[in-house]
């Protein structure tokens, strides 16, 4: 498997695919492309003068854009939004350098799952390149713990997530699920689970400028305790898409990683709280974050203060 793999890996070929932006309603192409060793994943908006890209690391993370979604942005100038999906595909089936030209401010979101870009990136392939992978590795527990939420790293010898789910819903259960995160897992058990909301919060997110694009087709809708467009793919499809949804977080520390992760009541602002600690004791313990060739970064220091609440070094 490419995550086991001691080198790099990055796609076969390129792959277009078009949507939909949950959040922004606009139309969107998504071109996946392989791209070179040591250059990690990267954003590329070829609708904006001279196609800016937007690395997918830790420090480009917009902390004040993450209801909902996860936004990566060069300061305030140029950014991409709800990349979490695709992010969670890279990390799951082995792609560690890529770039993905989209044509809009948000990705397209296809029926709420990860499943569309999981198969876009089985269709491209993942082939091995002649570098060597940097794996992060876990070595003592990192608790987070903001009540209720809590969220711990444990040692372990491959990538596993347990995640609980507490829904104040009587159509949502109290879910937990626990993964050992391979490909053929991902695939199977994870990748087709979609996103999920209240209908109560439909008018409050609109109001928010939020979800213009959303629809009963692109999520799970519940309503009290009933759900508006079931069946469910799974009877605990919720848990699961939160897996996903960590998953695509987790990349941003730059690599794969050896850890046992536990999440309660968690999501995306959450979850970078918690990177920024775990990066931290991962650097003081030795354990460096892969950092891809930079360019715009080093040329353009201002990125850094920026993004500051984004939980840069």
């Amino acid at each position: 498997m490419a995550f086991d793999s001691p080198y790099q890996h990055t796609l076969g070929g390129e792959v277009v695919l078009s949507g939909v932006g949950v959040h922004s309603g606009q139309p969107a192409r998504l071109r996946l492309l392989p791209s070179e060793p040591d250059t990690g994943l990267r954003f590329r908006r070829v609708d904006l003068p001279g196609a800016p890209e937007i690395p997918a690391t830790l420090d480009y993370v917009l902390a004040d854009q993450l209801a909902r979604r996860t936004t990566l942005g060069l300061g305030r100038t140029v950014s991409v939004a709800t990349v979490e999906h695709l992010l969670a595909c890279c990390l799951a089936l082995g792609v560690d350098n890529a770039v993905f030209e989209v044509n809009a401010q948000e990705m397209p979101f296809f029926d709420g799952s990860a499943q569309s870009l999981a198969h876009a990136i089985q269709q491209a392939g993942v082939v091995a390149q002649n570098r060597p992978r940097r794996c992060l590795t876990v070595h003592e527990p990192v608790i987070f713990d903001r009540y209720p939420v809590q969220m711990v790293a444990f040692p372990a010898s491959a990538l596993r997530i347990t995640y609980f789910l507490d829904f104040e819903s009587a159509a949502i259960p109290k879910q937990s699920g626990h993964y050992e995160i391979t490909r053929e897992a991902f695939l199977q058990d994870l990748s087709p689970a979609r996103t999920f909301c209240l209908w109560q919060d439909v008018q409050p997110l609109l109001e928010q400028g939020l979800i213009k694009g959303g629809s009963l087709d692109c999520a799970i809708v519940i309503d009290g305790d009933r759900l508006l467009n079931g069946p469910l793919r799974f009877p605990d499809e919720c848990v699961r898409h939160k897996v996903i949804d960590l998953l695509g977080d987790l990349c941003l520390l730059g690599g794969p990683i050896r850890a046992h992760l536990t999440a309660w009541r968690a999501g995306h602002q959450w979850h970078f709280e918690f990177l920024r600690e775990l990066r931290n004791v991962l650097v003081a313990m030795g354990e460096q974050p892969p950092a891809p060739q930079d360019e715009y970064f080093t040329n353009h220091p201002d990125i850094r203060t920026q993004n500051k609440e984004a939980f840069a070094p």
